[in-house]
C-alpha cells in the first residue's frame, strides 16, 4: 500500500466516521419528509373541512390559511393514514442503532486505522529515497501497511451496509411496538416547527376563547342584558349620591333622637347634620369634646345605625326640575329596555349562555390535551372523546354566531331628552316598576319630600289603635305615626285628605298607653264637627270647654278626672289656662293653626301659654305654608324653639327643607291618591 492509497482510504474513512457520528440517512430522512409533509396536509385538510364557515372566519380574522397550516399538529399515532410515516421512523431509528452499535465496536479499529494511513500517506517513500530512511521509521511504516492491509475492508464493509442496508426500510418490524412506546417524541419530531406549541395553549384555542371573550364582553354591554346592567350602574351610582345627599341633610336631631343623655346631647349641638358625625373617627370625637371612649363609641354607632338604614331605604328622587345628567340617561334606558323585542332579549340570553359554556368546554378540553400536539399522548377512546368535543366546541359556536349575526341594535330609544321628559310625566309609575324590576330596589311609600330615613323610622312605628272605628289609608296612617314619632308637629296636609282622622289616631294610641287627656282646640265654627268625628270613630269619652261656666267646670272636672278629649275654641284658651293653676295635658291638637300665625296676637299668646309643656302637639292647617316661611317659622316656634332659629338662620342656604322635615309633613290629595 503506497502513499496515494492510503490518502485515498484517508478519505473514505473521514466520510464513514462523519457518517456514523451523524447518522445520516437521506434516502429514508427524503422519503419521511415527503411522508409527513403529505400526511399533515391530509390532516389539516380534512380537520379544515369539518370546521364550519362561521368558525374559519374567526380563523382567517387572525391567521393566512399558510400560517394556520404552519401551526397545525397532526395527531400522528391515532391515524390509520401514519401507517408509512411510522414505518419510516421505524426504519430509521433500528438503522441509526445499528449505526452506534457499529460506532461502538470499530472506533478503536477505525481511529488506529486512520493513524496508520495517515503515517503512511506522510512516511511512503520511493525505493530510491527509502534508502536513506531511518530504520526505526521503515519498521513502523511496515507494520502501518500490515494493519492497514488488513483492516480497510471494514471501510468497504460499513460504505457496504450504509448504501444497501442501513438506509432501506427495515424488513423486520418485530420491536415496532416498543418502539412506538418508548420513543413517542421520535415518530412526532417530523411535524415539530417554530410555530408548532408542545405544551402551552393552542394557537387555534386562544383565537376561540379570545373570540368567546370579546363576545361575552360585547352582548354584555351591546343588549337588553347590557341595558339591565347600565340601569343598575346609574341607578348604584345615584343611590350613593342620593345617600350622601341624605346624611349631609339629615337634621343632627335625628341622631339625638336615638341617644337619650343629655351629655351626648350638648356635644351633637356642635353638628348641623348627621353626615357630619359620621365622617369622624372614635378618636377624634373623643378628643375634641372630651367625651369619653364609650360616650364616643355610642355616638359612632348609633350614626352607623342611621346610615345602615338609610342604605337599605334609600331610593333616588327622579323630578322634573332635577332630570339631568345620569338621571335622564337612566330614563333613556329605561324607555329602550321596555321597548327592547322580547325574543331578541331570549335569544341574547341563550348566546350568551352558550358562549360561557363554550369557555367551559374549551377549558375541559384543554385539561385533557392543551394542543393537537399533546394529542398523541393520550389513549385512543380520550382520544376519540377529544375530537367529539372540539367538533362539538365549532358546531355550537357556528349556531351561535348564526343567531347573534340576526341582531339589530335596539339600544337607542330614538327620543331626545324633552320628549323622554314628557314621558315620564305622563307614565311615572311605568319607570318605577321598570327600576323595582331591574333592580329590585322598591320605591316605599312616601308622597311628600321627607328623606328616606325618616321615611323608614316613621314606618317602623307601631301604632296601638284598640277602639279606633276608622280605616286609615297608607298615606293616613303614615301620617299618624309621623305625629306620633316626632311627638311636636306641623300636619299641613291639603284640605280633604283626614287631618282629624290622623289626629283621632294618634289620640287613640296614647290614650291606650295611659296618656289619657287630649285638648283640641279649635275654631268655634268646627267645634261641632269635632265631636261628632270622635264619637263615630273612637271609643273616647269626649268634653266640651265653651258656655255657662258651670256646664264648662263640670266638663273640665271629669275630663281631668278619667281623662278624653277636652274639646274647645280659641276664644276660652285664656279662661281655661286661668280655671287651674296647672293643667296637665299629655295631647294638644290645634286645628286651623294658621289662626296663630302671629306670635304678637293675644290669641296665640293664649294657646302657647296653655299647652307650652305638653310632651305631644299637633299644630294642622291646610294652608300651603311653603310660600309663606315666616308663618311656619312662627308656627314651628310653637312646637320647638330652637328648630325654629335654625330654620330662620338657613333661609338663605336652602337647607329649610330637610331642617323641618321632623317636624312639618305636608302631603297633596293628587300625590297621596295614586
Amino acid at each position: 500500500m503506497d502513499k496515494f492509497e492510503a490518502k485515498k482510504l484517508l478519505q473514505k474513512l473521514d466520510t464513514i466516521q462523519n457518517f456514523l457520528s451523524e447518522k445520516d440517512l437521506p434516502r429514508l430522512e427524503r422519503k419521511l419528509d415527503a411522508e409527513a409533509d403529505n400526511l399533515k396536509r391530509n390532516m389539516f385538510d380534512d380537520w379544515l373541512r369539518s370546521i364550519p364557515k362561521s368558525v374559519k372566519e374567526i380563523f382567517y380574522g387572525k391567521l393566512t390559511y399558510d400560517q394556520l397550516y404552519s401551526k397545525f399538529f397532526p395527531s400522528v399515532l391515532h391515524s390509520s393514514f401514519s401507517k408509512n410515516e411510522i414505518v419510516l421512523v421505524f426504519s430509521i431509528l433500528k438503522s441509526r442503532n445499528k449505526m452506534e452499535q457499529y460506532q461502538l465496536k470499530y472506533s478503536e479499529k477505525l481511529s488506529n486505522l486512520k493513524v496508520c494511513l495517515q503515517f503512511i500517506k506522510e512516511n511512503d517513500r520511493s525505493k530510491f529515497l527509502s534508502i536513506f530512511q531511518n530504520h526505526d521509521i521503515k519498521q513502523k511504516l511496515l507494520k502501518a501497511k500490515e494493519f492497514a492491509e488488513e483492516n480497510k475492508n471494514v471501510l468497504s464493509n460499513i460504505q457496504y451496509k450504509r448504501e444497501n442496508e442501513w438506509d432501506e426500510i427495515a424488513e423486520s418490524f418485530e420491536d415496532l411496538d416498543i418502539s412506538l412506546k418508548n420513543k413517542r417524541f421520535e415518530y412526532l419530531n417530523p411535524f415539530v416547527n417554530l410555530d408548532t406549541e408542545k405544551s402551552k395553549e393552542d394557537i387555534i384555542f386562544k383565537i376561540i376563547r379570545d373570540f368567546l371573550k370579546n363576545k361575552i364582553l360585547f352582548l354584555s354591554e351591546q343588549s337588553r342584558n347590557g341595558v339591565e346592567e347600565s340601569i343598575r350602574g346609574i341607578w348604584k351610582n345615584l343611590k350613593e349620591e342620593e345617600l350622601s345627599n341624605q346624611l349631609n341633610s339629615l337634621p343632627i336631631e335625628m341622631l339625638k333622637k336615638q341617644i337619650d343623655n343629655e351629655q351626648i346631647g350638648d356635644v351633637l349641638d356642635n353638628f348641623d347634620n348627621v353626615g357630619q358625625v359620621i365622617s369622624l373617627s372614635l378618636a377624634e370625637v373623643s378628643e375634641r369634646y372630651g367625651l369619653n371612649m364609650q360616650q364616643s363609641a355610642e355616638i359612632l354607632k348609633q350614626s352607623k345605625e342611621i346610615l345602615n338604614d338609610l342604605k337599605s331605604n334609600v331610593y333616588p328622587k327622579l323630578t322634573l326640575d332635577k332630570l339631568k345628567g345620569q338621571r335622564l340617561q337612566l330614563l333613556h334606558l329605561l324607555n329602550a329596555y321596555k321597548n327592547y323585542p322580547d325574543e331578541q332579549a331570549i335569544e341574547e340570553k341563550v348566546v350568551i349562555e352558550n358562549y360561557r359554556k363554550l369557555e367551559e368546554k374549551l377549558g375541559n378540553l384543554e385539561d385533557i390535551a392543551p394542543n393537537r400536539y399533546l394529542t398523541n399522548f393520550i389513549d385512543s377512546i380520550t382520544f376519540k372523546y377529544w375530537c367529539e368535543s372540539e367538533a362539538e366546541i365549532y358546531r355550537i359556536l357556528d349556531g351561535c354566531i348564526q343567531v347573534n349575526s340576526t341582531f339589530r341594535d335596539c339600544l337607542n330609544d330614538n327620543l331626545n331628552d324633552q320628549e323622554i321628559k314628557a314621558l315620564f310625566e305622563k307614565d311615572s309609575a311605568t319607570f318605577y316598576a321598570l327600576i323595582e324590576e331591574i333592580t329590585g330596589n322598591k320605591k316605599s311609600y312616601n308622597p311628600s319630600d321627607l328623606p328616606d330615613y325618616i321615611v323608614h323610622e316613621v314606618q317602623k312605628t307601631k301604632l296601638n289603635l284598640k277602639g279606633f272605628k276608622a280605616h286609615l289609608r297608607s298615606y293616613q296612617a303614615f301620617g299618624s305615626k309621623y305625629i306620633f314619632y316626632f311627638q311636636r308637629t306641623l300636619l299641613g296636609d291639603e284640605m280633604g285628605l283626614g287631618k282629624t282622622i290622623q289626629a283621632l289616631a294618634v289620640a287613640t294610641h296614647l290614650s291606650n298607653q295611659g296618656q289619657t287627656h287630649c285638648l283640641v282646640i279649635s275654631p268655634l265654627s268646627v267645634l261641632e264637627n269635632w265631636k261628632r268625628e270622635i264619637e263615630k270613630w273612637t271609643n273616647i269619652k269626649c268634653f266640651v270647654f265653651r258656655g255657662d261656666k258651670a256646664i264648662k267646670e263640670q266638663n273640665l272636672s271629669k275630663w281631668e278626672e278619667s281623662g278624653g278629649i277636652l274639646l274647645t275654641n280659641y276664644s276660652h284658651c285664656r279662661i281655661l289656662k286661668e280655671s287651674r293653676k296647672n293643667i296637665d295635658i299629655d295631647f294638644a291638637i290645634v286645628d286651623e293653626a294658621h289662626l296663630i300665625k302671629n306670635p304678637a296676637t293675644k290669641r296665640s299668646k293664649n294657646v302657647n301659654a296653655l299647652i307650652k309643656n305638653c310632651k305631644y302637639k299637633l299644630l294642622m292647617t291646610g294652608t300651603a305654608l311653603e310660600n309663606r316661611l315666616d308663618e311656619m317659622i312662627n308656627l314651628i316656634d310653637f312646637l320647638n324653639e330652637s328648630l325654629a332659629e335654625k330654620v330662620a338662620n338657613n333661609l338663605n342656604n336652602k337647607t329649610y327643607k330637610t331642617d323641618i322635615a321632623q317636624v312639618y309633613l305636608r302631603r297633596k290629595r293628587k300625590r297621596s291618591f295614586t
